[in-house]
């Protein structure tokens, strides 16, 4: 670090680094953006020319700098893995997108590589860092709805459009669907909020409407419906979707044997808590266009924390995820997961 300011390269210069990462490091003061790769070069030496650093040709020039000290793997679904485990070993501290890999063995594998690491390895899971999901989380903990008896949660928009640089409908480099892309976030947040794992999962997983470039449906899905089965004996739905044109649905319910709660059902009302007798209570919380994920990640490689989301904390949320890969695959049966 340079007085005490983590140098980081940007892996993947597309729309996810753009509106997010670069704009919170560059609003971070212990992180300086300090080099860029994109697969089209001239858009790396675009973002370095107007904002500093320096733009590399390919991802080994950048990991081989040892000027940088972390790197945010920015880049589509099927190069994560391999980037991060090459990242680690090159002595880098790393930021990796979600999903953290496309398939069961590639998550092993950077699991193990974090293991065998001495830097961090955080897995982007920004739905943990939420202003509303950690007051909630804190609330459940305490006993406020008492035992959590269901969990109903939902993530829906109209989805990524199929333009000449879209990587997300493609099977060969996104390589899951909408499962893969917000079906992560709500698993994951469910055992975040709750406290438990999933210990069994089914779905229907299909493509109902989006189309590639040539007319065709894809071949990645675009709707996913799970039902699933928490550690603690509750029950639970998850429904996402690429196909939500016009109204998205961000909306997370837990009903507990004391009460309810109620996240995001809408921007205005972000946290709600319902008890039997009393008027619901909106919770306020803080309202803050900042995911919290590279504020965390850097504040970790300065003071030395442990990594804020370790890829062995997020193991669980992708086995559960493959698993419902799964289950649609075969018929919609419930896989056990424990």
């Amino acid at each position: 670090m340079q007085n005490g300011v983590v140098q980081v390269g940007i892996l993947g210069c597309g729309r996810i680094a753009r509106t997010r990462h670069i704009p919170e490091l560059a609003a971070n003061p212990n992180a300086c953006l300090a080099g860029f790769y994109n697969r089209t070069l001239a858009v790396a030496e675009e973002l370095a020319s107007g904002l500093g650093g320096r733009a590399y040709a390919t991802p080994e020039e950048l990991l081989a700098d040892p000027f940088l000290d972390a790197v945010c793997v920015l880049t589509p679904n099927s190069s994560h893995a391999e980037l991060a485990i090459s990242a680690l070993r090159a002595g880098k501290h790393v930021l990796c997108e979600k999903p953290m890999a496309v398939s069961p063995e590639e998550c092993e594998r950077l699991a193990e590589a974090e293991r065998a690491s001495t830097n961090i390895l955080m897995i982007a899971q920004n739905q943990r860092f939420h202003a509303a999901h950690v007051k909630a989380q804190k609330l459940i903990a305490s006993g406020a709805i008492g035992n959590v008896l269901t969990v109903q949660a939902s993530f829906s928009h109209g989805g990524p459009s199929m333009d000449a640089n879209s990587w997300f409908l493609s099977k060969s480099t996104g390589r899951l669907g909408v499962l893969g892309d917000l079906g992560v976030h709500k698993i994951d947040l469910v055992r975040f909020l709750t406290g438990q794992e999933i210990v069994a999962i089914g779905a229907v997983v299909d493509t109902l409407d989006k189309k590639s470039k040539d007319g065709g449906r894809i071949e990645l899905d675009d709707n996913t419906a799970c039902l699933f089965r928490l550690s603690g004996g509750a029950i639970g739905t998850l429904t996402v979707s690429w196909t939500a044109y016009g109204k998205p649905d961000v909306s997370t319910r837990i009903c507990g044997t004391l009460g309810t709660i109620e996240l995001m059902r809408t921007f205005e009302e972000p946290l709600v808590l319902y008890r039997p007798g009393a008027e619901p209570e909106q919770i306020a919380v803080e309202s803050t266009a900042n995911s919290g994920v590279i504020d965390a990640f850097i504040g970790a490689i300065v003071s030395g924390a442990p990594s804020p989301v370790s890829a062995a904390s997020v193991l669980p949320s992708m086995r559960a995820l493959f698993a419902a890969y799964e289950s649609g695959r075969t018929g919609g049966n419930m896989i056990r997961l424990d």
